[in-house]
Parts: C-alpha cells; sequence; structure tokens
C-alpha cells in the first residue's frame, strides 16, 4: 500500500501520513496519485485545514518564498 503514502516516513504511523500529507497538499498543486487526492481532498473539504492551506501560501508569497512542488 505504498502508493497510499506521500513518503516511506509517512506509512511509519498514522499521525506521520497526516503531518506530511497535509504538508504536501499546502505546497502542492495538485496530488501525485489518485490515492493520495482522496487524502488532499479531506483536507480540502475542511474549512480550517483549506483556510490555513491559503493563509500559508500567502504568507510564503508574501515573503518571497518559493514553495509550489509540482
Amino acid at each position: 500500500h505504498m502508493n497510499q503514502f506521500i513518503s516511506d516516513y509517512a506509512a511509519t504511523h498514522c499521525t506521520e501520513d497526516i503531518a506530511e500529507t497535509f504538508a504536501t497538499y499546502v505546497l502542492m498543486e495538485s496530488a501525485p496519485t489518485q490515492e493520495l487526492q482522496q487524502k488532499f481532498d479531506f483536507f480540502q473539504n475542511l474549512p480550517e485545514t483549506f483556510w490555513l492551506r491559503r493563509e500559508i501560501r500567502n504568507n510564503l508569497h508574501k515573503n518571497e518564498i518559493p514553495f509550489i512542488m509540482n
């Protein structure tokens, strides 16, 4: 089931999966696989994480820090 995880580290524990997936959700425009897109959709559908992603990206942009990973 390794195609369900963003990294080998994310596969080590459910909390690491959430952390790694959220970080990738913030930094990427789209998920690299359909399985990961389901996790991205989970974050996208939560108003709090959708807002947090927007705020993080705005701050990165404002401080001229490149961040898009696709």
